[in-house]
């Protein structure tokens, strides 16, 4: 159980980081110029390095970056129903995030209780 529980959130974090990179090739959608392409697509990454730096946090720090991984799913969450986007949209992005962050405190608890180390 505590491989399992060690390593699921570190996995699924990485994997919702490289879900949300696909987003990011809406970037090269439309007649831009090469600099509004990069530009567009640099700010389509800001979710991705956010989610990464969340994953190096709580990789350390249990906690401290699952709250993140929490925040980042209810910011997310908040931000679709403002812009009115699909019940679909908040179940893909905002579920992994809010399913990865308390599966990163249960493993702080599960350790700080049973007091093992990672294997």
């Amino acid at each position: 159980m505590k491989p399992l529980l060690y390593w699921m959130p570190r996995i699924l974090g990485v994997l919702l980081a490289a879900f949300i990179t696909i987003f990011a090739a809406d970037a090269f959608e439309g007649n831009f110029t090469a600099w509004d392409t990069l530009v567009a697509f640099v700010v389509h990454l800001i979710p991705t390095a956010v989610v990464l730096l969340a994953v190096a946090v709580a990789w350390r720090w249990e906690i401290p970056g699952g709250l993140l991984f929490v925040f980042a799913g209810a910011f997310h969450t908040s931000w679709a129903l403002g812009r009115g986007l699909p019940s679909a949209d908040i179940l893909m992005i905002s579920g992994p995030a809010y399913a990865v962050g308390a599966l990163f405190i249960a493993d702080w608890f599960y350790r700080r209780h049973v007091r093992v180390t990672p294997s």
